[in-house]
């Protein structure tokens, strides 16, 4: 007697519905892995373009931000030279400053949890208070 293989076995008894409903749910398990696999890679893509997107928010104080800074350095530069000193300039740039790290800080109170900067943000507001 000869041996058949157990899925020409299974095949043999079963009628055609049973065989088509076979054949439908062995072609739909992969077919329902890809697309599983698919909408996750889409939805982690759509999590990164949102965070890109909150990045970019927190991102537009820090530039405002930066724009002042260097100003600063070069009034200070100017100032150990006593003809060229502009208090009332000094002045004004630290308010301007002030106001943008507020800015800053706001920004990073309502995202800095979900881009996980705010240890970021404590360490360069600590040492900006260690410097004042």
């Amino acid at each position: 007697m000869k041996r058949k293989s157990l899925g020409i076995h299974v095949m043999n008894r079963l009628n055609y519905p049973q065989k088509f409903t076979l054949i439908g749910f062995l072609f739909a398990m992969p077919l329902t892995l890809v697309i599983y696999l698919l909408i996750s890679e889409i939805n982690s893509q759509v999590n990164f373009a949102q965070k890109e997107i909150y990045g970019n928010q927190y991102l537009r104080p820090l530039r405002q931000l930066r724009q002042h800074i260097p100003k600063l350095q070069l009034l200070d530069d100017r100032s150990l030279n006593t003809n060229l000193s502009q208090p009332e300039m000094r002045a004004e740039l630290e308010a301007k400053i002030d106001s943008k790290f507020q800015n800053v800080a706001n920004t990073d109170n309502s995202l800095g949890n979900i881009l996980n900067a705010p240890e970021y943000f404590n360490k360069i507001s600590q040492n900006l208070g260690n410097t004042s």
